[in-house]
């Protein structure tokens, strides 16, 4: 039966979210193709008037039709739509009486109306960009990024530093890494749990995997959350004897519910330790319910076991949260009495300038070449909105001098940016090795080479497009460069 509900509860989505949009697309791109077929023959027929009237006439038919057709297939889908919400809500009930949890479905009646709240803000907010023809955004966009390439050299400009405490954490960066990449576990890993042919669970297969990567006593893990829920991503806590500490391991997005998450990215005001400021809106809901979750716990096991302290590591919405959980703990007075150390890699922007003064010190962010996850944000979002808008209404045969400039005009929306410290990995060619500025890009077939260097946190401020900007953001790229980072530390080699 509950499968059955995951199929009308998914097709109650699909129709409510995708046909009426699809209907209006549809009819839009109809009428654009049909009007320059129209100027066409207005213009062939200009002396003979009764057939430019007859050409009207059969136009003005056309769109009627379209018209028509869009408001008898709307309402078509309004009612499929009314009555799988109707009988989703029947079936929903009598799950719940059976004692099934309804609420671990991305599509539930609860989910719909938290995604419904998400989706009505991004429209609201980019109305202007979505409102354009598609091919009007792609050509806007394919300019935008010929643009930007020619001022990645002022993008990339920054100060880069090697503070001797912060640079002491590298072997840690290092080592709490894996643990980032445990918590996601592997398909590739599938023999693991293949012993025994009955099924198990989620829950049990994330447990073996966590185990098998990290070499962690099964006995030492306290807690284990093996599926992600609304607002609640998978994590686990360990207890570590070895470094004296309580380990919490957040996972970055694998599911709905974390992209859910991730996209809900307007900013909440909060006030920690007198200071306040703003936060992802998604990530703080997150953060307050691991610590719900966990809290308790992890108390329980440093009161037992003097000395130890906290460490909190993640990847990507993993390490957003792990930030946001950090700064939740500062402000908890039970939870600040012991010290707390968080290692985030590829965190997304979580926090602004004034609430990550609180985090310096304590978080240690790192981020891979140019990883586009670290420069999301809700600011950066419509800036880029804005440079599309502006794009559109320039003739796009120009050259647009002095780019830089008007790139800055049109980016000022406020922002937030990743937490604490913040270690930048640049990637360079053998042959640029004595040059920062990364902007003309290098031959594939030339060897890589990995250059850390902590940098300030705005400069995240601005989305890079390029080749690489997802790839950068794996959590194995992330493993390779600082490996690479801690070899030539180990053979005494220098960075600046």
């Amino acid at each position: 039966m509950f499968f059955y509900y995951k199929i009308v509860s998914g097709s109650a989505v699909i129709t409510e979210r995708l046909q009426e949009k699809y209907f209006e697309i549809f009819g839009q791109m109809l009428i654009h193709i049909i009007r320059p077929i129209v100027c066409g023959l207005y213009t062939i027929s200009n002396p003979i008037l009764p057939v430019q009237y007859k050409i009207r006439d059969c136009h003005r038919k056309i769109i009627s039709i379209i018209g028509h057709n869009y408001k008898r297939n709307r309402r078509f889908a309004r009612n499929i739509t009314k009555n799988l919400n109707v009988y989703q809500t029947v079936l929903e009930e009598e799950l719940k009486k059976n004692g099934n949890q309804v609420d671990d479905w991305i599509f539930s009646l609860k989910n719909r109306k938290v995604l419904d709240d998400i989706f009505y803000f991004i429209e609201n907010n980019l109305q202007e960009i979505i409102d354009m023809p598609f091919s009007e955004i792609l050509k806007s966009f394919l300019r935008y990024v010929k643009e930007q390439k020619k001022i990645l050299c002022k993008l990339w400009d920054q100060k880069v530093e090697y503070p001797e405490e912060l640079v002491k954490k590298f072997p840690d960066l290092l080592e709490y890494a894996g643990y980032s990449k445990a918590i996601y576990g592997s398909s590739k890993k599938k023999e693991l749990w293949r012993d025994d042919k009955k099924k198990i669970g989620q829950k049990e297969k994330n447990m073996r995997e966590f185990i098998e990567f990290t070499k962690v006593a099964k006995e030492n893990i306290i807690y284990n959350l093996g599926a992600s829920s609304m607002y609640l991503p998978v994590n686990a806590v360990v207890l570590s004897h070895e470094k004296k500490s309580i380990l919490i391991v957040i996972r970055g997005t694998k599911s709905l519910f974390d992209c859910a998450t991730d996209i809900d990215s307007q900013y909440t005001e909060i006030t920690i330790c007198g200071i306040t400021g703003k936060v992802h809106s998604g990530i703080l809901k997150s953060s307050e319910s691991v610590s719900k979750n966990i809290r308790d716990k992890v108390l329980e096991y440093l009161s037992t076991n003097p000395g130890y302290g906290i460490i909190i590591t993640g990847h990507s919405l993993g390490a957003g949260c792990g930030s946001l959980l950090t700064l939740l703990w500062l402000n908890d007075t039970e939870m600040n009495k012991y010290p707390i150390k968080c290692f985030a890699y590829a965190p997304p922007s979580v926090l602004s300038t004034n609430l990550n003064y609180l985090l310096k010190g304590i978080v240690l962010s790192c981020v891979n070449g140019d990883d586009m996850i670290p420069r999301l944000s809700y600011g950066s979002l419509v800036d880029f909105n804005n440079m599309i808008l502006y794009i559109y209404k320039q003739d796009l045969n120009q050259e647009f001098d002095d780019f830089y400039e008007k790139f800055r005009g049109e980016c000022k929306m406020e922002k937030i940016y990743p937490p604490g410290d913040v270690m930048q990995i640049f990637h360079k060619s053998e042959a640029q090795y004595s040059n920062f500025c990364i902007g003309k890009g290098f031959n594939e077939n030339s060897k890589i080479v990995f250059v850390p260097g902590f940098v300030s946190n705005d400069f995240y401020g601005t989305i890079l497009f390029s080749k690489t900007m997802l790839k950068n953001h794996k959590m194995d790229r992330y493993i390779e460069g600082l490996n690479d980072i801690m070899q030539k530390l180990w053979n005494g080699h220098g960075f600046s």
